[in-house]
């Protein structure tokens, strides 16, 4: 399904957790988490272009590795201005709207993504920012966000 609107979805994702430390590179059924999720998020029919935004950090060499590896999309920004990260990658990858779902996801579901996107997509004539976080309306690890270029630039300038 074609979108008018070029949409980029980001998985934010870096080994430098401070509470289980690779937890992306953790395996789940003989691949990686982070390979696990960047399948389930690739089954939405209107996530767009994929991309895994990760840190200019020494650690996080080895998330760039591993796009290298499976031939992703790798964008590497600021290691703690995650607006930042989202800006640049949006700038590089020509969106004009950003999806942002964070690494720790694994079992996200492709249809919750489809849902928030499509919602966005129907509205984006009166919405900036859509959401399924605020409030939450489907159980911790469902998380979607997604903000027009416009209000993200916004942000990032202000």
């Amino acid at each position: 399904m074609n979108s008018p609107i070029k949409i980029v979805t980001i998985i934010q994702a870096r080994t430098g957790s401070s509470r289980l430390p690779n937890k992306i590179f953790l395996p789940l059924v003989d691949k990686s988490l982070l390979y696990r999720m960047y399948e389930r998020v690739a089954a939405s029919k209107l996530a767009g272009t994929i991309v895994i935004a990760t840190t200019t950090d020494k650690s996080d060499d080895k998330v760039e590795d591993f796009c290298k590896e499976f031939k992703l999309n790798c964008f590497r920004g600021h290691p703690i201005d995650l607006l930042d990260r989202h800006f640049q990658t949006a700038k590089l990858f020509q969106a004009d709207a950003v999806v942002k779902i964070p690494s720790d996801c694994p079992l996200i579901d492709a249809n919750v993504i489809d849902k928030v996107l499509q919602f966005y997509l129907d509205n984006s004539d009166i919405y900036d920012y859509v959401s399924n976080l605020h409030p939450a309306t489907y159980p911790d690890g469902n998380d979607v966000e997604i903000i027009s270029l416009e209000a993200l630039k916004n942000a990032w300038e202000n």
